[in-house]
């Protein structure tokens, strides 16, 4: 069940601004201002979505969860999933809207869990497709945690301060306390 990235963030979760501002650089120098942009898009692509180290989306964004059958509860990636909309490809091969009255939404151990009313039937699904059903989510938070964006700005500055990451002396280390900050925001995937 590995996730597809239909629409990514409209923004990240820290601007050039904010960087500028943490870094201590002139708000009108922008001579490294593509540098710094780009450390803010690899800080952000290093914690979040399915394959950021949080294990979580931080921004909203939505994704495409494959699912083989219909289960009473499924489970899905994320733990702060916003929204969910399910698709199923009937007997048929045609792709059809599974209605939202049929199911709820509910926060789990394991991520966010679609669980189905028990009086409903669930539909037939076709064969000639490994993963008929879809499970489209919308997932992040609507505010990014203030320690979150504080980890970001950490780690683009420390990449800016230490353009090479190994030096003919010492490794540069992560910035004091990112580690911290990060590990309480952290979700491991059963």
């Amino acid at each position: 069940m590995t996730p597809t990235l239909v629409t990514a963030p409209a923004s990240l979760p820290v601007s050039l601004e904010d960087v500028k501002d943490h870094c201590r650089l002139p708000p009108d120098q922008t001579i490294e201002d593509t540098l710094l942009q780009g450390y803010i898009s690899a800080a952000t692509a290093h914690l979040d979505g399915y394959n950021g180290i949080l294990g979580r989306c931080m921004v909203t964004q939505t994704w495409a969860v494959p699912f083989k059958c219909w289960d009473y509860r499924m489970v899905l990636p994320f733990p702060n999933v916003q929204s969910v909309a399910l698709t199923y490809r009937d007997t048929d091969e045609i792709e059809r809207v599974f209605s939202a009255d049929n199911y709820n939404l509910l926060p789990g151990p394991l991520g966010g869990e679609v669980w189905m009313k028990p009086s409903i039937t669930r539909p037939s699904l076709g064969d000639d497709h490994p993963y008929p059903i879809t499970a489209t989510i919308v997932a992040g938070w609507t505010e990014v945690p203030d320690d979150l964006k504080q980890a970001i700005l950490m780690l683009v500055a420390s990449w800016y301060e230490h353009r090479e990451a190994i030096t003919d002396i010492r490794a540069v280390p992560v910035p004091f306390g990112y580690a911290e900050i990060i590990a309480k925001y952290r979700w491991v995937r059963p």
